[in-house]
């Protein structure tokens, strides 16, 4: 983590800083984030498509499956 706060302070806004759990708690409103960051044109509906398959189930997958 450290690298990536050096990263941070190097580069400003010109990174966009994003948590998993909240990508799984609120993917509707983190993706509409990095739409907006990288300045694609998308719909709200391919948003919503996208945040649709999402599964928040999948938050602690990596426990249970040595592979991950």
């Amino acid at each position: 983590m450290t690298r990536a706060r050096d990263l941070k302070e190097q580069y400003g806004n010109e990174i966009l800083e994003l948590k998993y759990e909240v990508l799984l708690s609120e993917p509707f409103r983190v993706l509409t984030r990095v739409v907006e960051f990288c300045d694609l044109e998308v719909t709200r509906e391919q948003i919503g498509g996208a945040a649709g398959r999402i599964r928040p189930n999948r938050a602690y997958a990596f426990c249970g499956d040595s592979a991950l």
